[in-house]
């Protein structure tokens, strides 16, 4: 579903598993691709800590500046905020340099 011809941001309360944030990062990165926008894009995987540990996320740690990342995707961590992954346009804070989405 879109609203105003792009994905809403997806967000899920519970923890979410790798295959989870798969497929919400394939479906933003199909509509892109559909559009040609790139602003519909995953810009940010937020995640919970009571989620981040143990959650068997493939993710690399880079440089301090790139910080975690997930499929090219910057990983924040914090008790701040519920899970959820967020497109390129709807990210209200700097996360670092948006880096071409990876397999």
């Amino acid at each position: 579903m879109t609203q105003g011809g792009r994905l809403p941001t997806q967000a899920i309360a519970a923890a979410m598993t790798p295959a989870e944030i798969d497929q919400i990062i394939d479906a933003m990165a199909a509509e892109a691709e559909k559009t040609g926008d790139d602003n519909q894009l995953p810009g940010a995987i937020f995640l919970h800590p009571d989620h981040w540990v143990g959650s068997k996320l493939a993710t690399e740690m880079t440089t301090i500046g790139r910080g975690i990342r997930y499929r090219g995707v910057r990983v924040l961590v914090s008790r701040e905020w519920e899970s959820h992954v967020v497109a390129r346009a709807d990210l209200k804070r700097d996360v670092g340099e948006l880096e071409p989405l990876t397999v």
